[in-house]
């Protein structure tokens, strides 16, 4: 999951959210079939490529993915429009497959203004979040948005923790 605690919007720049439901809605099925196979990199999300270098020495990105999967009979998805690259570029129908799934995410983006006091929970294996451009205000009139993550650690063995913390994993 994905919180995401509105602070500050005075110009009611609207977060969006996107339901898988609805995105698979747009989809062929020759695209869902495409963006079912291991021929995708998925790249950190840019707000934490500094702090994977610092900790890994390099980025993470995750090889071989899959961008929609089944995941107890339901269909789960793993994307991010500016981080998701086929892993052969002239690979033409996951790449086709990738844009057929960004316009219709364009298509069916719910927008939402958060005010202040605002939290919307995203669960993004079901659904995708984005933000609109928030503009080029400084101070008082930007919009400021915490985005906390919540994770199921039942799996998850104690050398992946931080050391010396009870909340912080390496990625």
């Amino acid at each position: 999951f994905v919180c995401l605690s509105a602070l500050r919007n005075p110009r009611q720049v609207p977060t969006t959210v996107m339901p898988l439901d609805h995105l698979m809605a747009r989809l062929s099925q020759e695209h869902i079939d495409e963006l079912q196979k291991p021929q995708y990199i998925i790249g950190s999300q840019l707000t934490f490529q500094d702090g994977m270098v610092d900790i890994l020495g390099d980025q993470l990105d995750v090889d071989d993915a899959q961008l929609l999967f089944q995941m107890n009979e339901s269909w789960w998805i793993r994307f991010s429009h500016s981080t998701t690259q086929i892993a052969d570029i002239g690979h033409k129908s996951a790449q086709e497959a990738m844009d057929a799934l960004k316009h219709a995410c364009a298509d069916c983006a719910i927008p939402v203004a958060l005010q202040p006091g605002d939290i919307a929970l995203v669960n993004n294996r079901i659904a995708l979040h984005g933000r609109s451009e928030p503009g080029s205000d400084h101070g008082q009139q930007t919009r400021w948005l915490l985005r906390t993550y919540g994770l199921d650690i039942t799996d998850i063995d104690p050398s992946q923790w931080h050391d010396g913390s009870a909340f912080m994993l390496y990625p």
